[in-house]
C-alpha cells in the first residue's frame, strides 16, 4: 500500500487489525516453548533449591544440611569451616561444599570455589535436560518470537512519519491513538521477550513438593535433611532464623540479630538438659 494512499485513520485501522493476533501468536509460542517436560525425573532437595532460587539457594540448602549435621561450624568474621569426618555418600554439591570449607572460607569465597561451581553447573545442565529450566536455545527462541512485533511497530512508525511529512492532512485523535498503540506493542514485545525464571513443569514440581512438605515446623529441632528441604522450598530466612549466627555467615538478610555470647551459652546449656 503506497504511503500516499494512506491516511492516519487507515494506518491506525491496519495496525489495530494486525497487531492483536500477532501478540496472541507470540504469547502462544512463548507458552509452548516454556511448557517443559514434566515427569521426567523426581527432583532432589538441592535440585529443587536450584530451580527455585538458583545457585545461591542450592548452596545454602547444602550448607544447612552440613551445619545441622554438625559438619560445618561458624567462625570469626563470618567464616565457615568444615569439621569432623566427611559425610558418607552425600550429593556431589554437598561434598564439594564440605571440601571447600576445610580451611575455613567466607560465603562469597565458597561460592567461587572451582568444585562448587562445577557441581552447580552440572545441576543446571541436568535441569535443562529434564525440562525444568530453559536451554539457551529456548531463551533465544522466545526472544526471536517477538521480532515480528518490533518489525510491525517500526513499519507503523515509518509510515506515520511519511504521512505527517506529506501533504495528507492529519487527525490528532488517530495519530495519538496510533502512537499509544505502538508504545503498547513495544512494551508487550519487551515483556514477552524476557525468558521466564522457570518452566511450567518447574512451577508444578515446586507446588507439589511444597504441598507434600506441609506447613511450618520448629526448625530448631528438625533433622538435617528436613531443614535442608525447608530452605530449598521456603527460602532460608524462616528455617534459619533460629540460628542467626549461621544465617549471618550465609549473608541472609532480615534475620533477627544474633544473641549475646552469654545468652547463647545459656541456650546451648538448656538444649543439652
Amino acid at each position: 500500500m503506497p504511503v500516499r494512499s494512506l491516511d492516519i485513520t487507515s494506518l491506525f485501522t491496519w495496525y489495530a487489525l494486525i497487531v492483536p493476533p500477532l501478540v496472541a501468536v507470540t504469547a502462544l509460542l512463548r507458552h509452548l516453548i516454556n511448557v517443559g517436560r514434566p515427569g521426567r525425573a523426581l527432583l532432589s532437595t538441592l535440585e529443587l533449591a536450584y530451580v527455585s532460587g538458583g545457585a545461591e539457594l542450592a548452596c545454602r540448602a547444602g550448607l544447612a544440611w552440613l551445619h545441622r549435621a554438625g559438619l560445618v561450624e561458624t567462625g570469626p568474621l563470618g567464616t565457615l569451616r568444615s569439621v569432623g569426618r566427611a559425610p558418607q555418600s552425600p550429593p556431589p554439591l554437598t561434598m564439594a561444599l564440605y571440601s571447600a570449607l576445610r580451611g575455613g572460607q567466607t560465603w562469597s569465597q565458597v561460592r567461587r570455589d572451582h568444585d562448587v561451581r562445577r557441581e552447580l553447573h552440572r545441576i543446571g545442565q541436568r535441569m535443562i535436560r529434564y525440562g525444568y529450566l530453559l536451554s539457551p536455545a529456548g531463551r533465544r527462541a522466545i526472544a526471536s518470537a517477538t521480532v515480528p512485533l518490533f518489525l510491525v511497530a517500526a513499519v507503523a512508525v515509518v509510515l506515520l512519519a511519511g504521512i505527517l511529512a506529506g501533504d495528507t492532512p492529519s487527525r490528532p485523535a488517530p495519530t495519538v491513538g496510533l502512537l499509544l498503540a505502538v508504545t503498547a506493542t513495544l512494551l508487550a514485545g519487551w515483556l514477552l521477550a524476557q525468558p521466564p525464571a522457570a518452566t511450567r513443569a518447574t512451577r508444578r514440581a515446586l507446588r507439589q513438593a511444597r504441598e507434600r512438605f506441609g506447613g511450618s515446623r520448629d526448625w530448631s529441632t528438625v533433622p538435617a535433611a528436613e531443614l535442608s528441604r525447608a530452605v530449598a522450598l521456603r527460602g532460608p530466612r524462616g528455617p534459619l532464623a533460629t540460628d542467626p549466627v549461621f544465617a549471618a555467615a550465609l549473608q541472609i538478610e532480615d534475620v533477627p540479630p544474633a544473641p549475646s555470647s552469654r545468652s547463647a551459652g545459656h541456650d546451648r546449656a538448656d538444649a543439652r538438659r
